[in-house]
C-alpha cells in the first residue's frame, strides 16, 4: 500500500506542477499570474481529500484486477511452456529417425 500512496502523491504533485507551469506560461501580468497560481493552489487543496478518498476506494479493485491478470498470465506461461516442450520432443524424435536417401536415376 505504501507504493500506491507514494504513486498517488507523485501524480498529485505532477498535476499541481503542471497547472502552475500552464499558468506561468500564459501571457498575463505578474499580479494576475500570482492570483491565478493562488487560486489554482487553493482549488487543489480543496480537491485533495476527494481525490485521496477516490484513490483509496479504487485500490481494492485495482488489486483484484492485478491479481486476475497475474493469475491468467501464469496460466498462459504454463501453456506456452507445455507447448514448447511438446514441439521440442517432436523435433527430437524427428531428428532421431533415419533419413531416407533417394536414389537418382
Amino acid at each position: 500500500m505504501g507504493k500506491m500512496k507514494n504513486f498517488c502523491k507523485i501524480i498529485g504533485l505532477g498535476a499541481i506542477l503542471g497547472a502552475i507551469g500552464g499558468v506561468l506560461m500564459a501571457p498575463k501580468a505578474g499580479k494576475e499570474t500570482r492570483e491565478e497560481i493562488k487560486k489554482k493552489a487553493q482549488e487543489a487543496i480543496k480537491k485533495y481529500p476527494q481525490v485521496q478518498k477516490a484513490v483509496k476506494k479504487a485500490i481494492p479493485a485495482a488489486k483484484r484486477v492485478v491479481s486476475a491478470v497475474r493469475s491468467e498470465g501464469k496460466k498462459v506461461i504454463k501453456s506456452v511452456k507445455s507447448s514448447a516442450k511438446t514441439v521440442a520432443n517432436v523435433a527430437k524424435s524427428e531428428l532421431k529417425k533415419p533419413k531416407k536417401v533417394s536414389k537418382k536415376k
